[in-house]
């Protein structure tokens, strides 16, 4: 697109997968998913934000973002909790700018309450609030460090 096209060359991207970069004393975090366009910035740290059709099939997927463990916590039976967890992780992941983390052994949802919108998760000693949020048929995810 043509913002896409504009930005990379404002700024070379810090690392090409993570959807982040900074420019200036601003880091942006950009997600282009499922006909929309989300943005979360921040003037101190790092962002990140990740936006999902809802019905996508997480299913297929689950192994390789949820353990056991997170599956089995209240809020689980969610029917938006796969995708919000995923979402969740995601954003996280492009927060933490990091790359080779794998989503079940290096992040760990520790809390869901989706009726106020809100996922715990911790990651490399370190927890983090991530606020999800239901759009039409989709759902977006964003946390800061």
């Amino acid at each position: 697109s043509a913002l896409r096209y504009r930005l990379k060359h404002v700024v070379k991207p810090p690392k090409k997968h993570s959807g982040a970069l900074l420019v200036g004393l601003v880091f942006f975090a950009l997600c282009l998913s499922c006909g929309y366009v989300a943005l979360a910035y921040v003037c101190e740290g790092r962002c990140g934000i990740d936006v999902e059709m809802a019905d996508r099939p997480f299913g297929k997927v689950r192994r390789r973002y949820l353990s056991a463990d997170e599956m089995a916590l209240t809020g689980a039976e969610h029917p938006l909790f796969m995708a919000a967890a995923w979402c969740a992780k995601e954003a996280l992941y492009k927060c933490l700018g990091r790359s080779g983390v794998d989503f079940v052994a290096d992040m760990r949802i520790a809390a869901v309450d989706l009726e106020s919108g809100a996922i715990a998760v911790e990651a490399f000693g370190r927890a983090y609030d991530v606020a999800v949020t239901r759009l039409d048929g989709a759902v977006m995810a964003v946390t800061h460090d």
